[in-house]
């Protein structure tokens, strides 16, 4: 970062999400597309391509990520 702090960057991730049921709702594997951008604070903005599912249809796109990791 430009404050010197080390960060690695995702280039791949899974995000899911389960109803009150523990049923699945949502998966997304995304894949970044290169382009992190140091933004204000402490972490970067980037675009994603993802696929998944939303209530079992399938779902295809482009997202928006903000990563911040300060361990």
């Amino acid at each position: 970062t430009p404050d010197g702090h080390q960060m690695r960057m995702p280039k791949r991730f899974t995000w899911r999400a389960e109803d009150d049921d523990g049923a699945e709702l949502i998966i997304i594997d995304g894949t970044t597309n290169d382009d992190f951008a140091y933004g204000l604070g402490a972490g970067y903005a980037a675009s994603y391509q993802y696929t998944g599912r939303y209530r079992g249809a399938p779902v295809a796109g482009t997202g928006y990520i903000e990563w911040i990791d300060r361990r």
